[in-house]
């Protein structure tokens, strides 16, 4: 009978922690979001403060996103081409992009089309247009998160309940 019991537990336990990880994508959007959102500020400071080159303020954003765009931009290409190739590749499965949605990755794309090629005014309007949409997009994602996480995890408790009580 101790043997039953401790294999509920465990079935119990173990469909929970499938619930929480089925919300890992979610969790992982946030994530992104908020480290674009982040290197939005950042290369806003070094472009329209600083005046570096738009390679340079892209790598000193700390944001891995920016760095990928930096790298290909290496190749003299502009930004808008160096982006649709690094989406190409990163919005696959496993890519670090593949989280993202529909929405955010418009939000970059249009970002990225006239990256480094207005002047600086139009360039700070550009980044703080970029930065309060993907702001709005983190707060629905977030409020995404919460709300399936918490479906997720109980569901997958109920069903490891359901099982449980199968085995005992």
């Amino acid at each position: 009978m101790a043997i039953r019991i401790a294999l509920a537990i465990v079935i119990v336990a173990g469909c929970t922690m499938v619930g929480k990880s089925m919300s890992a994508s979610l969790r992982r959007r946030v994530r992104i979001l908020g480290e674009v959102i982040r290197g939005t500020k950042k290369l806003r400071i070094h472009m329209t403060g600083m005046l570096e080159t738009l390679p340079q303020a892209l790598r000193k954003t700390d944001c891995e996103v920016f760095n990928a765009i930096s790298e290909r931009m290496e190749q003299n290409i502009s930004a808008a081409a160096a982006w649709k190739g690094f989406r190409n590749v990163e919005c696959k499965r496993g890519g670090l992009l593949d989280a993202l949605s529909k929405r955010d990755l418009d939000i970059l794309e249009q970002l990225f089309e006239y990256l480094g090629t207005r002047g600086s005014r139009e360039q700070e309007i550009d980044l703080q247009n970029a930065e309060f949409a993907l702001a709005e997009q983190m707060e629905g994602a977030k409020l995404q998160l919460s709300e399936r996480e918490k479906l997720y995890v109980s569901i997958s408790f109920m069903v490891g309940l359901m099982l449980a009580i199968v085995v005992v």
